[in-house]
């Protein structure tokens, strides 16, 4: 009996490399193209990575305050389509950081174009989060450990 076995080795050239890192960058959506996304039934995931007095006085409907440093954030798995709302102009270092964490969690990345700024100077709806009341299901939370005892949710615990 002859056992043949077959090698394939691939070793990608200099151009495919630079195609694969291109690849991972994000693309800009118009404030415009942005406000009839969110109108559609599944809207996308805004994430606000300004700093947190930023976010506070003022941001986009809906938006998730994600901090400035993309490894405190933990996307989930199953990906989906994230608008990530920046300052005019973005941090671009900042950018690629948050763009490779979420496209590793298979997200399609947006940025908005002008960011907040460009928003709200074409007359488009925001939140003052300083003066207004939380939105139940826009901000995540989590119950810290040894809060919950006796398989009892923390707000009932006695």
């Amino acid at each position: 009996m002859i056992l043949m076995t077959s090698w394939i080795f691939v070793v990608p050239l200099m151009g495919q490399a630079s195609a694969q890192v291109k690849s991972a960058k994000w693309q800009d959506i118009s404030p415009q193209v942005l406000a009839e996304k969110l109108r559609q039934d599944q809207p996308l995931l805004l994430l606000d990575i300004r700093d947190r007095t930023h976010y506070e006085i003022t941001s986009l409907p809906g938006a998730v305050f994600a901090g400035s440093d993309p490894r405190g954030y933990l996307p989930n798995a199953k990906g989906g389509e994230v608008v990530l709302v920046t300052t005019s102009p973005p941090q671009q270092q900042q950018l690629q950081q948050w763009s490779a964490r979420l496209i590793d969690f298979h997200f399609q990345v947006f940025v908005l174009k002008g960011g907040i700024q460009l928003w709200q100077q074409q007359g488009r709806p925001v939140m003052h989060r300083l003066q207004s009341y939380v939105i139940p299901g826009t901000v995540p939370f989590v119950i810290p450990r040894g809060l919950c005892e006796s398989n009892k949710p923390a707000q009932e615990f006695h």
